[in-house]
C-alpha cells in the first residue's frame, strides 16, 4: 500500500468528465472516442481543445453537461458568472435550438453567461455573451460545482429571448421533466415574469409559454387540484 493511501485511505474521486489531458493527450482521446470507449459530449477541433467526454455507458446528467461547458470555455469558470440562457437550457434538458443535442458541435461558441445586477461584471474571454440580470442570486443552483440558473429561471429566459420555434420545445421539456429535472410549472413561470416590472421580450414569452402549455404538459395548480 502506498504511503498516500495510508495517510488518506479514501478512494480517489472518479473524474466526472474526461478530457484529453486525463487520458494521455489528444491522440489517445481521439482513439478512445473512435473505439467507443468514450462518448463525446462536445466535438472539438483536430487539436481537441475543449473536447469533453464520459466513459461509454455513463448516464449523462446535467452536471456532466455543465462541466463540459466549463471545459469548452478553457477549463476555468469566471468568478461571479452563472451559466444562463441557452447554455443553462442545454444543461437542464439536453436540448439546443429546440432539438436533442447529446453532443455539441465543435463550432458552438462560448456558453451564454449572466451575472447578478449587484455584482461586478465577470472577466470573460472575447466573444462571450454576459447578461446583467436582477435577482440572479436566488435563482442560481450548483451542478457539478458549476453555478447554473434554476430550471424555472432558465425557462423564463428562454421564453423571453429565444426564437419561438426553438423556445417551445425547450419549454415543453421543462414542463415534462425527466430523471434529473422536476417538472417546471409554466403557469408559475409566467406569473413570475408578469410580476417583474421590466421584462425584455414579455410578449414573446407569453406566446411561447401558451404554446408549450397547449401540449398538455404543464397543468397549473388549479387543474391539479381539480384532478385530485
Amino acid at each position: 500500500m502506498r504511503l498516500a493511501q495510508l495517510l488518506d485511505p479514501r478512494p480517489a474521486p472518479v473524474p466526472t468528465v474526461v478530457t484529453p489531458a486525463r487520458v494521455g493527450g489528444p491522440a489517445a482521446w481521439q482513439d478512445l472516442v473512435r473505439r467507443g470507449a468514450l462518448t463525446a459530449l462536445r466535438d472539438a477541433p483536430l487539436d481537441t481543445a475543449g473536447a469533453t467526454a464520459v466513459p461509454a455507458g455513463t448516464r449523462v446528467t446535467p452536471a456532466h453537461r455543465a462541466l463540459a461547458l466549463v471545459v469548452a470555455s478553457g477549463g476555468v469558470f469566471p468568478a461571479r458568472a452563472v451559466l444562463a440562457g441557452t447554455a443553462a437550457a442545454w444543461v437542464h434538458t439536453g436540448l439546443r435550438d429546440g432539438m436533442p443535442a447529446p453532443r455539441l458541435a465543435a463550432d458552438v461558441g462560448p456558453p451564454e453567461l449572466a451575472h447578478d445586477a449587484r455584482v461586478r461584471r465577470p472577466d470573460v474571454p472575447a466573444g462571450t455573451i454576459v447578461r446583467c440580470a436582477p435577482g440572479l442570486v436566488r435563482d442560481t443552483i450548483t451542478l457539478g460545482g458549476v453555478p447554473v440558473t434554476t430550471p424555472a429561471r432558465t425557462a423564463a429566459d428562454i421564453a423571453c429571448r429565444v426564437p419561438f420555434e426553438h423556445a417551445v420545445p425547450v419549454l415543453i421539456a421543462f414542463a415534462a421533466g425527466n430523471a434529473d429535472l422536476a417538472p417546471v410549472d409554466l403557469h408559475l413561470v409566467e406569473r413570475a415574469l408578469e410580476a417583474r416590472r421590466r421584462v425584455v421580450g414579455r410578449p414573446a414569452a407569453r406566446r411561447a409559454l401558451a404554446a408549450a402549455r397547449s401540449h398538455g404538459a404543464a397543468p397549473g395548480p388549479a387543474a391539479r387540484r381539480g384532478g385530485a
